[in-house]
């Protein structure tokens, strides 16, 4: 299915749902940022054109990212197919105090089960 049947397969729910995630219309060109040609009508062209992809991230980050990001993973266990975690931690100390503070950040790359559309 390419993104134009799927885009003509929604009903009003559905499309409102995809014009009303978007941040801005690069999310529907098929050039990335390292390769955007800044010719907009081409690029959206070739993405209807091209098959729908149903790779999704989530992040997950702040003081409860592994609490927040487990209990995620537990609620989503049989609608999504993790593909990838990619997980990054950093302590930051201040020059006067010595104390650390931790910062940590998840990324889940994930695909529906279900094959459906869903930006969120």
């Amino acid at each position: 299915m390419t993104n134009f049947e799927m885009i003509k397969s929604l009903d009003e729910d559905g499309m409102a749902v995809l014009i009303g995630s978007a941040d801005c219309i690069c999310e529907y060109c098929a050039y990335e940022i390292e390769t955007c040609v800044y010719s907009c009508i081409e690029g959206s062209k070739k993405w209807l054109e091209s098959e729908v992809d149903y790779m999704k991230v989530k992040q997950f980050d702040g003081h409860s990212l592994e609490r927040d990001l487990n209990e995620w993973l537990e609620s989503n266990e049989n609608s999504v197919d993790v593909i990838d975690i990619k997980y990054s931690v950093a302590s930051f100390t201040e020059c006067q105090k010595y104390d650390s503070e931790y910062f940590g950040c998840a990324l889940v790359i994930y695909k529906t089960k279900n094959d459906t559309f869903n930006r969120r």
